[in-house]
């Protein structure tokens, strides 16, 4: 009988130590490596353009700027050929109804919604809005694009719930109406595979767009370049600075700017946001400061806990935001390296419970 008791408490212990090595985790550093080489040739990175009336001559901009480069532009619509915004008669190559999202879609490595005076009439077409959502949601892979208003008829697709969005400011609604954050003062920002640019300005707004910009960050983000080398996020004791120390750093990508427009973009200010999981706590938001050639530190200066979604905007002297999003868990109690969760506990005190009743049963025997 006490043979039988003592193996049931050796059961017993190692289903303990198997819930309390679930219930640890070590968030004290987390870092990540995004270096990629740059291949000399463009042939491979395909775009597919929605087109239809009245679409934005900023369509012809960033078409010819990307073929320049040896990008293939393909258009999808519901028309054999469409009528620019000025004039120009471009052909449809895919008819959307016929476009199968399983065996087409993974062809191409960016779904570009232009600018321009067709925004409204596509942003209230539900069969245009749903299936630009449809692109998005179906490849996790693909970035979708746009630019000045035009970044409206993303948010009338539903798929800025949380990024930042660069748009005029007639389609401001649309974006924060769905979640979206409105951003002026920026010419090409991604968040989430979510490319948007800047508007243009006068009668021919769209020769003063940053279309040139846009168009190579679409390249860069194609070819899975980041700005971010690696960083860092640890706890820190003792420290007067703060609770937590988070280390960036950042690379630039000459290689590529040389290779397209021979002008350098360098890395200017690099910004952490915290996101929590619970939206009773307030976001913190931490601006880093260059302590050496492409490497920056800071400090969080609160008591934080819980997970977060932590997204490190990395800004450059062109204007470009690069927003990179990390899932990060914070400890959440002073056990030196360790954080317990409390559904672990509650699995361990079943197992006390268990334990204590299945004891006392032998004992009676």
């Amino acid at each position: 009988m006490r043979s039988n008791r003592k193996k049931l408490n050796y059961v017993a212990l190692i289903f303990l130590v198997c819930m309390l090595a679930s219930s640890f985790y070590l968030p004290i550093a987390q870092s990540s490596d995004l270096v990629v080489d740059i291949p000399t040739e463009l042939e491979d990175i395909n775009v597919l353009t929605l087109v239809a009336s009245n679409v934005g001559d900023n369509f012809l901009d960033v078409r010819d700027t990307l073929e320049g480069w040896n990008c293939t532009v393909t258009t999808i619509g519901r028309s054999p050929s469409v009528l620019t915004h000025g004039g120009t008669v471009v052909s449809v190559d895919l008819q959307a109804e016929d476009f199968d999202f399983d065996e087409d879609l993974p062809n191409y490595d960016l779904f570009f919604v232009p600018s321009g005076a067709w925004w409204q009439s596509i942003a209230n077409n539900f069969i245009y809005t749903d299936f630009i959502r449809e692109v998005y949601e179906h490849d996790s892979q693909i970035l979708v694009g746009s630019m000045c208003i035009g970044s409206a008829i993303l948010g009338s697709a539903k798929i800025v719930e949380g990024k930042k969005i660069l748009v005029h400011g007639l389609g401001a609604f649309y974006i924060m109406d769905e979640g979206g954050i409105f951003i002026t003062g920026l010419n090409v920002l991604s968040d989430e595979r979510i490319l948007t640019g800047a508007t243009g300005s006068g009668v021919n707004g769209h020769e003063n767009a940053p279309y040139q910009e846009f168009s190579q960050t679409v390249v860069k983000e194609v070819l899975g370049l980041s700005y971010l080398d690696n960083y860092t996020i640890e706890e820190v004791d003792n420290v007067i600075l703060g609770t937590h120390k988070i280390t960036v750093n950042t690379q630039t990508q000459y290689e590529l700017d040389n290779l397209l427009t021979g002008v350098e973009r360098n890395i200017s200010e690099v910004e952490v946001v915290f996101y929590p999981s619970n939206d009773r706590k307030d976001i913190i938001e931490l601006s880093l400061d260059e302590v050496a050639e492409n490497t920056y530190e800071g400090y969080i200066d609160e008591e934080v806990d819980g997970k977060y979604t932590v997204k490190v905007e990395i800004y450059n002297n062109i204007d470009e935001c690069e927003i990179v999003t990390i899932d990060y868990g914070m400890r959440i109690n002073s056990i030196p390296g360790f954080s317990i969760l409390i559904i672990s506990l509650t699995g361990v005190f079943a197992i006390g419970i268990l334990l204590l009743i299945t004891g006392k049963k032998i004992h009676r025997r």
